[in-house]
Parts: structure tokens; C-alpha cells; sequence
């Protein structure tokens, strides 16, 4: 009984999945050569950031096993899959139509995981994504990417 209570608790889980990702960073980058602080290597970053998730994986579980945490409940699974869907669209969407309907298509799909998708901010919210992405990928960072495929 105890031990299903300490198993359904939300801090134990996120701690697993937390130090999951850091193992999933080292494990990626193992390859990379690290270097120093003075001289960083390709691997110095997702290196200390794959332990850093380990750590803070290791404490939240940690708490979730030692203090009373809040119970797991039902999985809803409808933001889920829509949440889900949404960036693997954005994804598809990207390369042949351009960044202006990706996000379009991104903003479209995760509004419907919702129960009060209101017009009004979901249209504020897509038009400052648009702004910002295309200031900061297209001209900050100079990549090189179709906004509107064929267009622009």
C-alpha cells in the first residue's frame, strides 16, 4: 500500500523523466570531446546540462519518495495528442510551406488541446510568434529559410 501510494506520486515521476532527458543528453553527446571551462568543447554545454538534469531529476524524485506529493490522477490524453500532433506538424509544415504557416498550423492544433480557445489571444499570440521568430531566425540569426514558400 505505501509503496503504490510513493509510485503514483507526480514528483517521483517528473524526477525520473527529468534525469531521463540528462541521461538521454549524456548518452547523445557521449562522443563529443568536453575540453575545460577556459577552452569548451562541442560537448562541454549538453554535457553540464545532462548532469544538471540528472541532479534535479534526483531531488524532485527525491521528494516524491520522502515527502507527502500529490497523487497522480487520469491522464488526459486529448492535449496530449494534440500537443503532440501540433509540433510533429509544424515539423512536415516547415520546409515546404515556410515559417508563417508552421506556426499557423502549431498555434491551430495546440489552441484545440484547450477548453477555452478564445480567437482574440489565439491570434495575438500567433501574430507576436510570427514577428518574433522571423526577427530572430531570419534576421538575428541569418538562417536561411523560406517565411512563405515561393513568396518570401
Amino acid at each position: 500500500m505505501v509503496l503504490k501510494r510513493i509510485l503514483l506520486t507526480r514528483d517521483l515521476w517528473s524526477g525520473m523523466l527529468f534525469a531521463a532527458f540528462g541521461v538521454a543528453a549524456l548518452t547523445l553527446g557521449h562522443d563529443l570531446r568536453i575540453g575545460s571551462a577556459a577552452r569548451m568543447g562541442p560537448g562541454f554545454v549538453p554535457h553540464a546540462i545532462g548532469w544538471s538534469l540528472i541532479a534535479f531529476g534526483a531531488v524532485i524524485a527525491a521528494k516524491g519518495l520522502f515527502a507527502n506529493a500529490e497523487r497522480i490522477g487520469a491522464i488526459a490524453w486529448r492535449p496530449v495528442v494534440l500537443i503532440l500532433l501540433s509540433v510533429v506538424m509544424f515539423a512536415l509544415v516547415l520546409q515546404p510551406a515556410g515559417l508563417l504557416p508552421a506556426i499557423v498550423a502549431l498555434i491551430a492544433l495546440s489552441v484545440l488541446a484547450g477548453r477555452d480557445g478564445q480567437l482574440g489571444p489565439t491570434l495575438g499570440l500567433a501574430a507576436f510568434l510570427v514577428v518574433f521568430c522571423i526577427a530572430l531566425f531570419k534576421f538575428a540569426l541569418g538562417m536561411n529559410f523560406p517565411v512563405i514558400a515561393g513568396i518570401w
